[in-house]
């Protein structure tokens, strides 16, 4: 006798969005990008914890197909990153994907094609990421203005994007869990514990203590900002720009009302004013 009863299917799919770190290479030297990465992780061993991401050569001037794709690839795992796909639609990149099994993602709105930005970027050998010490730098800078009580000009970001809905959670994100507002900003009305994520791909507030990470302009908009009450976080980061606190906070701003925002619609540092 047959039996009646269907046999459920061995896969079944459905959608699932997260987002992943897009990786803005500024150097087409795979040893470059390597060292970088591994100056990262010596700060803090679980800073990207396998993490997806995606790899952005629009800052390049160089062809795709030059560089040296396997030890790129080799350097992010080294570092505990996944590289999941890259960033641009040319054909190059294409057949690049499809060779090391990898997916194609759109570049972010408002962002330059490939090698279009070269001149206002600076040199091709530039460091892949702003170095740890020119943002301890500009960090500094702010912390000793701050204490001198300096006025500062206003951050110069681009014109703010309106999200059509905002994400409120109205209860206090505890450690290990990780809330995303996807396309919308986020406002959370309670503290964000210690080893809890909160992500939005708008801006980002909190009427609390912002401990944990916090990572505003998830997809690339680089106007989003993050605005907290009392800053406590381990890392605050806006459009694929982070900022990392392994000694805490700098006691300047340490428990009290700021924003984190990106210097500039070009910068790659982030600043933290005031509110």
């Amino acid at each position: 006798m047959k039996s009646s009863t269907k046999s459920k299917p061995a896969v079944e799919f459905k959608g699932y969005e997260t987002p992943a770190l897009r990786a803005i290479l500024r150097d087409d030297s795979a040893p470059a990008l390597q060292e970088t990465l591994q100056q990262m992780l010596a700060q803090q061993p679980d800073f990207f914890g396998w993490q997806p991401v995606a790899i952005d050569l629009s800052r390049l001037q160089v062809s795709a197909e030059t560089l040296a794709w396997a030890e790129i690839l080799a350097a992010f795992r080294a570092a505990q990153l996944h590289p999941v796909g890259l960033v641009g639609d040319s054909e190059a990149l294409r057949q690049i994907a499809q060779s090391y099994q990898l997916g194609l993602l759109e570049l972010p709105s408002g962002m330059p094609a490939a090698g279009a930005s070269a001149a206002r970027e600076g040199p091709a050998n530039a460091a892949p990421v702003a170095s740890a010490a020119d943002q301890a730098a500009r960090h500094a800078e702010a912390v000793e203005a701050a204490r001198a009580g300096q006025a500062s000009e206003p951050l110069a970001v681009a014109a703010v994007q309106s999200f059509a809905d905002t994400m409120v959670i109205d209860r206090a994100i505890r450690s290990g869990q990780q809330i995303y507002a996807r396309d919308r900003d986020l406002i959370v009305m309670g503290v964000v514990s210690p080893g809890a994520e909160v992500i939005a791909d708008g801006n980002i507030h909190v009427y609390g203590s912002l401990g944990g990470r916090a990572i505003a302009g998830a997809r690339g908009h680089r106007a989003a900002r993050i605005f907290t009450l009392d800053l406590r976080a381990e890392i605050v980061a806006v459009a694929g720009l982070y900022k990392t606190f392994e000694d805490g906070v700098p006691e300047a701003f340490r428990g009290k009302p700021v924003q984190v925002a990106l210097a500039s619609v070009d910068s790659d540092a982030l600043e933290i004013r005031p509110i």
